[in-house]
């Protein structure tokens, strides 16, 4: 809890008040509590001055803190009836910042003043009423965010938007009537992405970039050392360390196996996943699997894929589970078996992996073990690659949030992640920099069971 003396520290209330309106870095540092570096002071003055504005910085630097929680509140407590909207990728990730405004309100004794009577009544997971008769708004990029009209919107990660003129036609509109203001962020995911290709160019824009180190030197050394930026930098590889922390675009080299570009190129807009094989749908269909058993750490992943008349590898279905038995997973892999009747399933057979292998292999479905050597496994990421290149994979998309379009960016997630390394023996290798990889294994897998099985095998079909 933020005490009124840890805010005031001795100072005239009113005065402190009346100082705090016209000073947003003292309202940041002294009733926040927050660091307020030069970068934040240029952010606030431009889009108090400028009304649009586009910021590329690293992750941790105070993006969302000052932008999404300082800001709001700071309107919020001192103009009545003003109105914001915060835009995320999805739901999840615009509710963490409500909830991150709810926690300042609550546990700041200044702050509860914006509280209102009947909180439990008048706040929701993707809203907040204040006192003062203000709102905030969270909503998923879309059309969705039509019907609010607000005085401020803050586009979070608006580098992961995938249809670009969503942006323009229902985002920014919801500012137009109040002549309010518009706020993007993010760090950049490619030279084709909402920020690098539009935002950062545009005329309407105040626009910046803030690479984490400038003239070899941390523009936020308190926080970000010099020598511990070099430290992530040896740590995540030079071009992911560009992307994240330098807000450069990483170069297609061989450093990254599976280029955004290449995906965002395989999308869809035409399919959706499937829950089972369609009748008279004679492709071949195929499955990859990386097990898992822990509860709260990796998941279990399964990846349905056929494979079209024009050679084409499709995704149709993806399934991600934590914390179960192996037993119940053999019996996902069953149901899948009855749903899509696959010609083939590659399951990593490590750990207990084997076991069901044999278990489904005795019901006379056809699974086969994958040995996680590091021949076996770079061979299935060389495989993969490939077909990327080829442009031989279909991924289904959509541009509203659904599942397929949310476990699709959860793959796209984990393949843009992984980067060449190499083994203490100097083999080469690729490493994950993810906080999870098995659904991009499982849909390695998939790939290889689909592109290396012979035409002329067949297996016998479990009923």
């Amino acid at each position: 809890m933020r005490t009124l003396e840890d805010i005031f520290q001795g100072e005239d209330e009113q005065q402190f008040l009346l100082d705090c309106r016209f000073d947003f870095g003292k309202w940041v540092t002294r009733v926040l509590g927050y660091d307020y570096k030069w970068f934040h002071r240029e952010w606030i003055e431009a889009l108090l001055s400028k009304k649009r504005i586009a910021i590329l910085a690293p992750t941790g630097f105070g993006k969302t803190t000052i932008l999404g929680i300082a800001y709001p509140l700071w309107n919020l407590f001192y103009k009545k009836y003003w109105q914001g909207l915060i835009v995320s990728n999805s739901i999840p990730q615009a509710t963490k910042i409500i909830d991150r405004l709810k926690m300042a309100m609550q546990e700041n004794e200044l702050l509860q003043r914006l509280v209102p009577e009947y909180s439990n009544l008048t706040w929701s997971k993707t809203e907040i009423a204040t006192s003062t008769k203000g709102r905030i708004f969270c909503k998923p990029y879309g059309e969705s965010a039509k019907g609010v009209h607000v005085n401020y919107v803050l586009g979070d990660e608006v580098s992961s938007y995938r249809d670009h003129s969503i942006w323009f036609r229902y985002i920014v509109t919801r500012a137009t009537a109040k002549r309010g203001e518009v706020a993007a962020i993010s760090t950049p995911v490619d030279e084709n992405d909402l920020m690098m290709s539009k935002l950062m160019r545009s005329p309407y824009y105040w626009h910046k970039s803030y690479p984490a180190i400038q003239n070899n030197k941390s523009i936020w050394p308190e926080r970000f050392p010099l020598e511990w930026l070099k430290q992530e930098e040896a740590e995540l590889g030079k071009s992911h360390f560009a992307q994240q922390y330098l807000c450069k675009i990483i170069p297609e080299s061989e450093e990254i196996p599976f280029p955004t570009r290449l995906l965002v190129q395989a999308h869809s807009l035409k399919y959706q996943f499937m829950d089972r094989r369609p009748e008279g749908d004679t492709d071949p269909y195929y499955v990859g699997c990386d097990f898992a058993m822990s509860l709260k750490g990796d998941w279990s992943a399964f990846v349905v894929g056929k494979k079209r008349d024009d050679n084409k590898i499709q995704v149709v279905k993806i399934f991600r589970f934590r914390g179960m038995l192996p037993s119940a997973q053999t019996e996902v892999l069953k149901s899948i078996n009855r749903d899509f009747q696959p010609n083939r399933m590659l399951l990593d057979k490590s750990t207990f992996g084997e076991f069901i292998v044999n278990d489904l292999i005795s019901e006379g479905i056809p699974a086969v073990g994958f040995p996680f050597t590091q021949e076996n496994r770079n061979s299935a990421f060389a495989k993969a690659i490939t077909l990327l290149n080829e442009g031989n994979i279909i991924l289904p998309y959509s541009k509203e949030p659904t599942y397929t379009s949310q476990m699709i960016d959860r793959l796209e997630h984990e393949l843009t992640h992984f980067v060449v390394d190499k083994t203490p023996r100097g083999y080469a290798t690729y490493k994950s920099l993810a906080d999870h990889d098995d659904v991009a294994i499982a849909f390695i897998l998939m790939l290889k069971a689909a592109a290396e099985e012979r035409k002329f095998i067949s297996y016998i079909r479990a009923r």
